[in-house]
């Protein structure tokens, strides 16, 4: 009945002495002994054994009487540094009826010299002491059974009728710790859950998110103060953003246990957390386990809430450069003024010219030449585009080079811009059409805003096809698709995707309109891009990079072979085959050749 009492209360959570204790109490019932005494290995320690005997067997508190069991100096700790039973007779102790307790000593055993090591109030003569091993071999503790004088002997059924209950409380113990860590652990998962639901949903601050993981640790680990200190890395210093004063006062106050434990993120120590005066007796080593799996999340939300205020900050940075440009690329009233008084306008408005740079060739002066050369297809050509998409291929013209640097888009690559790191192919189209993008979004200078939603989307996709089609390493395959489409015989105007390969092909052959101007004109506009290319070539050459030929500035010799190839590589194959689609671009093709 015992022994199913105590099987029953296994799962109940109590402590590995408890039931030792209980179940001593089941062997002394069945073997009849007067005084037993259990002690247990001292898991912290891993040396002294702690004793639980018949005076103190449900009370809390410190153990009675500790020993280390290497040395032997007492039965116990013989039995549990060898691991072996033992069974004594006619032992015998010296009375003293005046104080209730008599030291109890064995008859000259040189393996225990120490004896028992516990006063008892009575003759004890019979002892069998056994160890309660794990199933791995390791010692769980003793039990040590006492008959007194007038009782038989311990005989070899009785120590193999307790050795059978050992080795049953033994793997009850083990049950009962697997019990308690699997509720343990199912507790610390419930914690952490609601950790992870209340930071990381809610990370408005890294101050909101400090207080969250001190109101946690205090939780975790029941303390009574918590402090976060955060690590400087220059100056490799720590420091606080918030402090838990508690409710008394810092003069009153008196700090009695400390547990201090660092926050990683990626093996690099971000934080650390103090936790002071724990509630209910001294940290132990389950709250440095319990703390290690919660400092987890801790540096994962530390390290999300510095990545959300470094985004934060970079947003405010991003709205006051925003601003600031904003003011400069705006056209002033006076000057729109001015502008529309003109009969004709030499100029653009300002808004645009502002935003080319002052480069030799790719300029504001090289965007309004593509532009007009845009509007002489648009106008003197029999197309079929639509009227919104001949817009998108006029507006598309007038930005297609908008804060260009003068460089290509290989320059920008090789050297890491941080305009290649946000745009991996076709880098400087991509930053033309955002900066398009960026004047339509100022107050006053959308000059769509009247479209409805899907004509709105028609238009910003056709501009930003057509900005994309400027990039030559595109050409090649539009041209492949509409020249395969056109000797086939498939090309159709009605078709949006074939109409979309013709605008392409119109912008290339634009943006090349200076290759077949008059060749007084064109000789001086092939000097200027070459500067521009020399440029980048000279700053190549700085940054340790062989530039090609074309913008090696000491390969000039080659440029007469360098522009005959460009030409017949390049500009006339695409001035032939937009003649064959619209006839009325001839003067292209014979301005080339």
């Amino acid at each position: 009945m015992l022994l199913r009492e105590l099987t029953e209360d296994t799962h109940t959570g109590r402590s590995k002495g408890k039931v030792l204790n209980e179940l001593a109490a089941c062997i002394a019932a069945a073997i009849d002994v007067d005084i037993y005494n259990v002690y247990l290995v001292d898991e912290a320690a891993k040396s002294p054994l702690n004793v639980f005997d018949w005076f103190a067997c449900y009370c809390s508190g410190p153990p009675r009487h500790v020993w280390n069991f290497e040395r032997k100096s007492v039965l116990a700790a013989h039995v549990a540094n060898t691991k072996e039973a033992v069974r004594l007779k006619d032992v015998f102790t010296f009375c003293s009826w005046s104080d209730c307790f008599v030291f109890g000593l064995f008859l000259q055993d040189d393996r225990f010299p120490s004896g028992l090591g516990v006063e008892y109030s009575c003759k004890v003569q019979y002892v069998l002491c056994l160890p309660i091993l794990q199933y791995t071999g390791e010692v769980l503790g003793v039990v040590e059974l006492l008959r007194e004088t007038g009782k038989n002997p311990f005989t070899q059924e009785d120590e193999e009728l307790t050795n059978s209950l050992v080795v049953w409380g033994a793997l009850a113990v083990y049950y009962m710790q697997l019990y308690v860590s699997v509720a343990k652990q199912k507790k610390m998962n419930e914690f952490l859950l609601t950790v992870t639901r209340s930071v990381f949903q809610d990370i408005v601050s890294i101050d909101t998110v400090i207080m969250k993981i001190m109101n946690y640790a205090k939780t975790l680990v029941d303390a009574d103060r918590t402090a976060l200190f955060l690590t400087d890395t220059r100056s490799r210093e720590l420091y606080a953003r918030v402090f838990d004063m508690g409710d008394e006062t810092e003069a009153s106050y008196r700090t009695k246990t400390i547990l201090c434990m660092p926050i990683s993120i990626r093996g690099c120590v971000i934080g650390v957390v103090q936790m002071v005066n724990k509630l209910t007796g001294i940290f132990t080593q389950d709250d440095e386990e319990a703390f290690d799996m919660f400092a987890v999340y801790c540096g994962l939300a530390l390290h999300q809430a510095k990545l959300y205020e470094k985004v934060r900050r970079s947003e405010q940075k991003y709205k006051v450069a925003l601003d600031v440009l904003s003011y400069h690329n705006q056209a002033t009233p006076d000057e729109v003024t001015q502008m529309c008084s003109r009969e004709v306008p030499d100029d653009m408005p300002e808004l645009i010219l502002k935003n080319y740079r002052h480069v030799p060739y790719h300029n504001w002066s090289h965007a309004f030449s593509v532009a007009h050369a845009m509007f002489t297809v648009l106008m003197t050509t029999s197309h079929e585009f639509t009227h919104l998409e001949s817009i998108s291929l006029f507006v598309a013209c007038l930005c297609h080079d908008m804060d260009h640097r003068g460089k290509t888009n290989s320059f920008m690559v090789k050297s890491a811009t941080p305009l290649a790191a946000i745009y991996s192919t076709s880098t400087m189209e991509h930053h033309h059409f955002n900066q398009t993008i960026a004047i339509m979004q100022n107050e006053g200078h959308n000059v769509f805003e009247y479209l409805t939603s899907d004509q709105y989307k028609q238009v910003l996709g056709d501009i930003k096809h057509c900005i994309l089609a400027t990039d030559l390493a595109l050409f090649f395959g539009n041209q492949s698709k509409l020249k395969g489409l056109f000797d086939e015989g498939k090309f159709c105007w009605d078709e949006k995707d074939h109409r979309r390969l013709v605008m392409a092909n119109c912008m290339t052959a634009s943006d090349l309109c200076s290759m077949y101007k008059p060749w007084d004109i064109q000789e001086k506009l092939v000097y200027v891009i070459m500067e521009e290319f020399w440029q980048q070539g000279d700053e190549e050459k700085l940054k340790g990079i062989s530039p090609i030929p074309m913008m090696d500035r000491a390969k000039q010799d080659q440029l007469p072979q360098c522009q005959v190839g460009f030409l017949m590589g390049i500009c006339l194959p695409c001035y032939e085959l937009l003649a064959q689609l619209l006839p009325e671009s001839q003067p292209m093709v014979d301005g080339a050749k």
